[in-house]
């Protein structure tokens, strides 16, 4: 995010979006590959960045919720067109009746938001077939996963587990696969690992590698977050609603 600020809140890692709740901060000028959302709750604004546009933050002085999502994908592909259609326009008009986020709820929170800005369901409660290829990748990320055989795991065709993967993961397979490392970098670097050793432990080539995915992923290095934050990652979940739209 340009230049650095001190991170202290919380962080959460869903597939393809790192969310960010706690004090806002500033940063200069700059763009990045992924689709920004930031909503300042005390300031009472929000807005939609779309990825590789140039834009200045600064929302020091209040709690905010900042989501960079990765643009690949079917959710992140609908978000960055709905935010070039709604660039410039305060959003929170369109988020009446979301609550702020709890913490025990915020990776669902965050796929509410962003599905209510991008016209786009959030993604499935995992199948079987998808559960049994989630399983698969927990041993095959320590090597180098293949499609085919998660397909072969999951009793599906490659196709029709590609498919699965966007509709109830909201990742492409190689996308997440890319996310799972990066959730592994993570997990270590919160049990005391530095970059390298997290890095190595994700299957990443070296500390500059997982430096380069992340940011191009998330628009930000790791170091300029993840020693500074508490972590939670997850897979999204979808809770019930009332029929006003706010979480119960």
């Amino acid at each position: 995010m340009g230049q650095e600020q001190p991170w202290t809140g919380r962080l959460f890692l869903a597939p393809g979006v790192l969310l960010y709740l706690g004090e806002g901060g500033a940063a200069d000028e700059h763009a990045h590959h992924a689709v920004q959302f930031v909503w300042e709750f005390d300031a009472a604004r929000a807005a939609l960045i779309p990825g590789g546009v140039p834009h200045r933050f600064d929302a020091r002085g209040g709690r905010i919720a900042l989501a960079l999502v990765d643009a690949h994908g079917r959710r992140g592909s609908s978000l960055d067109r709905a935010a070039h259609a709604l660039a410039g326009t305060d959003l929170t008009t369109r988020l009446r009746g979301i609550p702020q986020p709890q913490e025990d709820q915020a990776i669902a929170w965050c796929g509410i938001v962003l599905s209510t800005l991008s016209g786009h369901e959030p993604p499935r409660d995992p199948s079987q077939a998808v559960q049994r290829a989630l399983g698969y990748l927990d041993t095959a990320i320590d090597g180098a996963p293949r499609l085919a055989e998660a397909a072969a795991a999951a009793h599906v065709s490659p196709s029709r587990l590609t498919h699965l993967f966007s509709l109830e993961v909201g990742l492409p397979f190689r996308r997440f696969v890319v996310w799972l490392r990066i959730k592994r970098a993570v997990d270590a670097i919160h049990d005391g690992a530095n970059l390298t050793e997290a890095a190595a432990r994700a299957g990443f080539s070296d500390s500059a590698h997982l430096s380069r995915v992340f940011r191009a992923t998330f628009g930000l290095a790791p170091s300029a977050v993840l020693h500074r934050t508490t972590f939670t990652a997850g897979l999204w979940s979808q809770p019930e609603r009332s029929s006003s739209g706010a979480m119960r």
